[in-house]
């Protein structure tokens, strides 16, 4: 290293420039060494060992004397070498100046046990050597101190003092954004330009000490049994992160980790590293739902003395990206019955055909099929009567809506006398289908400790329920020679609306020291440790709509006369509505969150951001209508539909006039709201500390 001399005309035109002192390096011996630093005039030198300040570790500093003939600026090299430990027993420095100065006073070197031995040789290059017992205590000063000499206008130079300090770096690797990157760089005058190549250096020179000076640097992994120590000569800082998965030190960096997804600051997943005096930030996150952690801890047992650690806020998570769904198939359309004929021919006459409904519908709930008209017929030697036929009633829902009844059919007889047979009943409406059930929100399970954190997303909504069939109506009575027209199938039901498909996502948590696995964590000299916000959780798609039941079928017409229509079919139960899908789980925000199986000793101090909130879930999908009950066609006395009261399906009005409104589904139910993130100053081993 150099030390710059300056040689000046007029004491306030001299700029001070002392510079590095160029240190010798012999291996199994001890040196002192110096780093750059400006000192004003008459300001004492500030001693520091190498390696732990941010200032240099030896300085130089001129005395004052006015009297100089001439401007000029020169550099000198001092080296001291020394051996024994814990007690030096012997030393040897040398101070070199080079042209244009052809002679200079020696002075003397004076260590800290009192010996000063004046310099011998000349004219520019001088050396110093003490060797004996009770010799100085390693690590403690070594100062150079040059007299002020020469006269009048032939030359005068002010009295310069050197101190450094003896330490055990004997083989230190330097590393300096003015550096060059080679297979022999590492020398304080030809430092390394990276941090990895530095740490090269130092295994192939067998160092164990990497010294970064100020300036901006990649990231970089930590080497096992390294110890690296930036704040040399001022601030050291290191864009992209450190892995530091090994056994080793970092020291007085000022750490950014490389942003992105789940970025980190340090991350440690073996080995048990000692970060120290660092400053230490996660990055900023970025893709949807990413978290940040300021020190993320998988593996082996990291050591935090000092410093701090910042974690930035994370990411909120995306809504669902899945539209509504289609609205579902409503129920499958009713069948009328058909009218009463007379043929007139002995086995010709017979009553109306009743409505289908059994194997009319497919995909659809089934509705109940329509009753036979009542009839005779002629079968030699005699006339038979035969009474309207029941409709059927519709299939219940498994587990849900219950099926329309049938109408009751229509008596015989075969003269026009009272009692007259009864008419026809309708078949009755449907039930409507239940709601579909609310997707269940996100939820942030902080005991499961993930290697990396992940939210709960939101569910998936349920179907809504099948609205059920309408029964059948019945078939129409006979009367004297007349025949009863065939009864209407029910309506049929419709089906529950499709549940929201896509949950929302989970918002991305914030923490500042992470822990988890079978991993260990100390922290000495009360680090601080803060963490950001949680971030929000996305939002939930929204249930489909339920189809509308099918309207009931009308009764068939009378052949003539006093026999009677068939009763209309019950029209079909809506269906529910599909129930929204649930919200994704804000983030947590977490400054010290210890989830492992490790040892945790010591503390810092602690700073909590706010927990994300959870997203919102997805609306729930509309109701299906009820059908309408159907009428018989002809005879006048068919009214207003009666309208439905609810779910369950209506009874018959009118008589054998009109069938029962099918019920109406029910609106699907909202998913439901994502979990908010917690936010703990401390999460350790299950107990959050708010």
């Amino acid at each position: 290293m150099r030390h710059a001399v300056q040689k000046r005309r007029a004491w306030y035109e001299l700029p001070l420039l002392p510079g590095l002192m160029a240190v010798g390096v012999a291996l199994g011996l001890f040196y002192a060494q110096t780093a750059p630093q400006a000192t004003p005039e008459g300001v004492s030198p500030q001693v520091r060992p190498v390696n732990t300040v941010t200032t240099g570790d030896a300085e130089c500093t001129w005395g004052t004397n006015p009297d100089y003939p001439a401007a000029g600026t020169y550099s000198g090299t001092f080296t001291v070498t020394a051996t024994g430990s814990p007690t030096v027993t012997d030393w040897t420095a040398t101070f070199t100046l080079p042209a244009p100065i052809t002679s200079f006073q020696p002075g003397t070197v004076t260590d800290a046990a009192s010996h000063s031995i004046a310099g011998i040789g000349g004219p520019t290059v001088y050396t110093y050597a003490w060797s004996g017992s009770g010799g100085p205590a390693l690590g403690s000063n070594v100062t150079l101190a040059i007299p002020y000499f020469g006269t009048g206008d032939t030359g005068a130079y002010r009295p310069l003092t050197c101190t450094a300090q003896l330490t055990t770096l004997a083989t230190d690797i330097h590393v300096a954004g003015t550096g060059t990157d080679s297979d022999t760089c590492g020398a304080p005058s030809t430092p390394c330009l990276t941090i990895t190549k530095g740490q090269a250096r130092a295994i192939a020179t067998g160092s164990s000490k990497v010294l970064v000076h100020n300036g901006t640097y990649a990231g970089f992994t930590l080497q096992p049994g390294l110890t690296v120590t930036g704040g040399v000569g001022g601030i050291t800082t290191v864009n992209g992160g450190v892995d530091a998965s090994a056994s080793g030190t970092i020291a007085n960096m000022t750490i950014t980790g490389p942003g992105g997804t789940d970025t980190a600051g340090v991350l440690v997943t073996a080995g048990s590293p000692v970060l120290k005096n660092n400053i230490i930030d996660s990055g900023t996150p970025t893709g949807a739902g990413s978290s940040a952690y300021g020190v993320h801890v998988t593996g082996g047992a990291v050591t935090i003395n000092g410093g701090s650690v910042t974690a930035q806020a994370g990411v909120a998570g995306t809504d669902a990206t899945a539209g509504k769904p289609i609205t579902s198939s409503a129920g499958c359309g009713a069948a009328g019955g058909a009218k009463g004929t007379n043929s007139g021919g002995p086995g010709g006459s017979e009553g109306g055909a009743p409505g289908g409904g059994t194997d009319s519908c497919v995909a659809t709930p089934k509705p109940g099929a329509g009753g036979t008209g009542g009839y005779y017929k002629y079968i030699f030697p005699k006339l038979y009567y035969h009474a309207g036929t029941a409709g059927s009633k519709a299939p219940d829902i498994s587990g849900g809506a219950s099926g329309g009844a049938g109408g009751a059919g229509g008596g015989s007889k075969s003269t026009y006398t009272n009692p007259l047979p009864a008419q026809a009943t309708s078949g009755t409406g449907g039930n409507g289908g239940a709601a579909g059930a609310a997707g269940g929100g996100g939820t942030n399970p902080l005991t499961s400790g993930p290697s990396s954190w992940a939210g709960g997303n939101g569910l998936a909504g349920g179907v809504g329920a099948n609205g059920a069939g309408g029964g059948g109506g019945g078939g129409g009575r006979q009367l004297e020679t007349t025949h009863g027209g065939g009864g209407g199938s029910g309506g049929g039901g419709a089906l529950g609306g499709t549940g929201g498909t896509e949950g929302g996502k989970a918002g991305g948590g914030s923490f500042g020291v992470y822990v988890v696995g079978t991993a260990g964590l100390t922290l000495t000299g009360s680090p601080s440790i803060t963490s950001g916000n949680g971030a929000k959780g996305g939002n939930g798609s929204p249930g489909g709509d339920a189809g509308n039941g099918a309207n009931g079928g009308d009764g068939g017409q009378k052949s003539s006369g006093n026999s009677g229509e068939g009763g209309g079919g019950g029209g079909g139960g809506g269906a529910g509505g599909g129930g929204g899908a649930g919200g994704g789980a804000g983030g947590p925000s977490i400054a010290l969150y210890f989830q492992s199986s490790g040892t945790l000793t010591g503390s810092g101090s602690y700073t909590k951001g706010s927990g994300g909130a959870g997203g919102a879930g997805g609306a729930g999908g509309a109701r299906g209508n009820g059908g309408h009950g159907g009428c018989q066609v002809d005879s006048g006395q068919c009214g207003d539909p009666t309208l439905p009261s609810g779910q369950t399906g209506t009874g018959p009005t009118g008589g054998w006039a009109r069938g029962g409104w099918g019920g109406y589904g029910v609106v699907g139910n909202p998913g439901n709201t994502g979990q908010a993130g917690q936010a703990y100053v401390t999460y350790i081993s299950g107990t959050g500390t708010p």
